[in-house]
């Protein structure tokens, strides 16, 4: 469903490469996990897999479609909620609900209803996005990637500072999407939710895919996910780039 093919992306005035020839195929349908300490190359990733960043080099495909010929029909098949969160604070959730359901190809009643729904976001429909908690605030976000129903679905840390019972709510219902036959593309830095969730996962290191598969096959002798995390991106500090 996802291919990307040898994707470089470096930013004016970086020391070294955001992106490194990373090549990564996601099945259709399912749960893909996707891991990397602080500037992996992650977020980048995601932002030119959705088309807000362009690589320097490189080819996206989705469902068959290449992003660098046909961008509007790639743009209609994906969501995203990005890590940074996307809404507008001082509109209310039904009215970020529905301006970002105009701006989003395929959106309709139904599908705004349907995101509405997902999310559990009914009974906070007019309170202003800046007085919601954290964890609305990341089910707001999350509403928002599903307006167009999309057949891909990329969350980048998507229970990023919410409470236990959000994180799990969140958890349930991309699983439940997972389910329904949506591709999801999963970042996180939280190892137990790939557990949780994925059976599958890729590993970026300083712009280089380190690993990639099953997760069985990424961890040795039953080890668990975070140890074999450490031990193909090593353990010294990292700093965000």
């Amino acid at each position: 469903m996802i291919r990307l093919e040898h994707l470089n992306k470096r930013y004016p005035g970086a020391a070294q490469a955001a992106l490194d020839d990373v090549s990564l195929h996601v099945p259709r349908g399912g749960l893909f996990g996707l891991l990397g300490p602080n500037g992996a190359g992650k977020t980048t990733l995601m932002s030119i897999l959705t088309g807000t960043l362009t690589a320097d080099s490189g080819s996206v495909t989705i469902g068959g479609h290449a992003l660098a010929q046909e961008p509007a029909t790639v743009r209609a098949l994906l969501g995203y909620a990005p890590q940074e969160l996307a809404f507008y604070p001082g509109l209310t959730v039904a009215e970020n609900l529905e301006l970002f359901a105009c701006l989003t190809p395929r959106a309709t009643a139904h599908s705004l209803a349907r995101a509405q729904e997902v999310a559990d976001l009914k009974a906070h429909r007019g309170k202003r996005a800046e007085t919601l908690s954290g964890g609305l605030k990341r089910r707001l976000n999350f509403a928002i990637a599903l307006l167009g129903e999309p057949q891909v679905l990329c969350l980048d840390e998507a229970t990023a500072g919410v409470d236990p019972q959000s994180r799990n709510f969140l958890i349930e219902a991309v699983r439940n999407l997972a389910q329904d036959g949506v591709t999801v593309l999963y970042s996180t830095h939280y190892m137990e939710e790939i557990e949780r969730l994925c059976a599958s996962a890729a590993i970026l290191d300083q712009g280089q895919l380190v690993a990639q598969g099953p997760l069985d096959a990424l961890r040795i002798e039953g080890e668990r996910l975070e140890a074999a995390f450490l031990r193909l991106t090593h353990t010294r500090l990292r700093d965000s780039i």
